[in-house]
């Protein structure tokens, strides 16, 4: 039933057991893109370098064509990219980093600063707000585009209704430490990290858990393929299933279908609603069980006895399982 009620929420829960563990949640860490924000990524700014716009974009339009990043998706809207997408060669995505190809036999690099420094691709770092994605072209420097995501709706209202559950919330990302800081402001989180790579957030997650008990677990909420190692070491993941990759969809424990992050929150509060009914249950059953007993042992209930026990064993177990069910029409707060 409870498991029922997510579903109509728009939360698909994987198990039972995953049911017990939302309830024991202390810490929930958080990617920013595509989870606090839309990831929905307009183009603000193109700056080339050495080239016309033209060229810069053409190139730049050759590294992301086959890619299914929110910033790569973002890049290519309305382009038409499929015979571009087919030139490619040697074809490479980095994690936390950008994207690697061979294309018109030129050596393409796009991704942010740590994919060209990795490079030794001398350029200068952007530090305005927004996301950078620099372009590099047979080792040589050739700009960059600037990109803006927007805060989804009610992921401020995530964060304090999490805050009076008592459920802390970190902010975890690869992007630069102007855009994190200001969507970590945005939305009330007081703890973010910026600039790190897929293997940082995971050993984030794995130094929570080392220090954590059995009543304060931790979870990781993020929609990318470079969440899924922290999804998977969580002990309780959540993924964005309109935006997310599959990789991560398919490991998560927990899928928000409509990609609203307040979701998180109701999944948490479904998971404490079914827990308070299930123990409700065993408590009331035992109790009537017991008062039964009792009674019919001091002879209280004379012939009405068998009666009466017929009706606290099988009659109690109808009354439970209808309680049980009513779980599906309860309302969330």
């Amino acid at each position: 039933a409870g498991i029922g009620l997510a579903s109509k929420k728009g939360i698909v829960i994987k198990g039972a057991n995953y049911l017990d563990s939302l309830c024991k949640i202390g810490t929930v860490f958080l990617d920013k893109t595509g989870t606090l924000t839309y990831g929905n990524f307009d183009v603000g700014k193109v700056v080339p370098i050495g080239m016309s716009e033209d060229q810069f974009m053409k190139y730049l339009l050759a590294a992301e064509s086959r890619s299914d990043h929110p910033i790569a998706k973002a890049i290519c809207l309305h382009k038409n990219i499929s015979s571009i997408a087919l030139a490619q060669k040697h074809y490479e995505e980095i994690p936390g980093q950008g994207v690697k190809t061979e294309y018109m036999s030129h050596i393409i690099l796009a991704g942010n600063a740590l994919l060209l420094q990795s490079n030794k691709v001398k350029f200068d770092e952007i530090n305005a707000a927004g996301t950078p994605i620099y372009l590099a072209v047979d080792g040589r420097y050739a700009g960059y585009v600037l990109l803006k995501d927007v805060v989804r709706d009610k992921a401020k209202l995530l964060i304090k209704k999490l805050d009076e559950l008592g459920i802390k919330t970190v902010l975890l990302s690869g992007d630069k430490i102007e855009t994190v800081s200001e969507v970590a402001n945005e939305v009330g989180i007081k703890e973010f990290y910026a600039k790190l790579l897929p293997q940082d957030k995971t050993k984030f997650v794995e130094e929570a858990i080392a220090k954590r008990n059995d009543k304060n677990l931790i979870a990781f909420a993020g929609d990318g393929i470079n969440d899924t190692p922290s999804i998977i070491r969580a002990d309780v993941g959540f993924a964005m299933g309109g935006i997310g990759s599959d990789m991560a969809v398919e490991n998560a424990d927990v899928v928000i279908m409509q990609d609203h992050p307040l979701k998180i929150y109701d999944s948490i509060q479904i998971a404490r609603k079914t827990r308070a009914v299930a123990i409700f249950n065993i408590v009331f059953s035992l109790f009537v069980k017991l008062t039964v007993i009792t009674l019919i042992l001091l002879g209280v209930l004379g012939q009405a006895g068998m009666l009466v026990a017929v009706l606290a064993d099988t009659g109690l177990t109808v009354l439970l399982t209808l309680h049980s069910l009513s779980l599906i029409y309860r309302k969330i707060k």
